[in-house]
């Protein structure tokens, strides 16, 4: 009579056993997935940063330029007459 075989064991033969050797303690898991939440952090951080940046700058380039005062006034030359105002009301 042959040994009795496992039916898991037959079920998974084309996936790799998980190797005591590769350090994927539940401690260095949970460490791994910190750096990468830190990470995931610093790079949303980073992001809001720019966003604001960028908007700080458009806001600095698009903003209304005051008008010099020599285009708020327009000159004539003066021409020697009689003044004469009309009033309508």
């Amino acid at each position: 009579m042959s040994p009795p075989t496992d039916t898991a064991s037959t079920a998974t033969a084309g996936i790799a056993a998980p190797d005591s050797t590769i350090g994927s303690t539940l401690r260095e898991v949970v460490a791994a997935e910190q750096r990468k939440e830190r990470q995931r952090r610093l790079w949303g951080w980073l992001g809001a940063l720019l966003v604001l940046a960028v908007a700080a700058f458009a806001a600095y380039w698009f903003r209304p330029k005051p008008v010099p005062e020599r285009d708020k006034f327009k000159t004539a030359a003066v021409a020697l007459g009689d003044v004469v105002h009309h009033v309508s009301a």
